[in-house]
């Protein structure tokens, strides 16, 4: 019972993060990327210390030339929380470390974790998922797996 009540507690949780994360990407005025970090640190120390991992979250936002609009902001929450989600999953990591850098010509999202990697391939659609949002945004993904797995997202501003 208590495994049942934990369950549903961590679907609550990441329910609400889904319904949060999607109006906010509804209300695009309010979107800058101050507050597109504060809403990655928010949802990655959420899962992944509640998962007995550690984050460490750095962002660099160097005078951007626009704020981030809602698809965009909504594609980059997808591709963190996906990533975020498989190292919970599947890593067997203890420390997740992200650093989010906005210059005026590009942002990048990077993310890695000191897991056991990729060494088979994981069922799913979550690489072909994370690629088909960083395109639809003309963005780049790149994934490398040795001493954990590590997530490079690039995308010109």
């Amino acid at each position: 019972m208590k495994g049942i009540v934990s369950t549903i507690e961590r679907l609550a949780r990441e329910g609400i993060s889904e319904i949060r994360g999607f109006m906010r990407s509804l209300e695009a005025t309010d979107i800058t990327w101050d507050s597109l970090s504060a809403d990655l640190r928010f949802f990655g120390k959420d899962l992944i210390e509640s998962n007995g991992m550690a984050l460490r979250f750095r962002s660099d936002i160097q005078n951007p030339v626009d704020a981030p609009g809602s698809l965009l902001f909504l594609n980059i929450t997808r591709i963190y929380k996906e990533f975020l989600t498989n190292v919970v999953r599947h890593s067997k990591a203890g420390n997740v470390q992200v650093d989010l850098t906005v210059a005026p010509e590009k942002m990048t999202l990077v993310m890695q974790d000191d897991g056991i990697g990729l060494e088979q391939s994981v069922p799913g659609n979550g690489m072909a998922g994370m690629k088909k949002r960083a395109m639809e945004v003309n963005g780049r993904i790149s994934l490398t797996t040795r001493n954990g797995a590590c997530l490079n997202l690039e995308i010109p501003l």
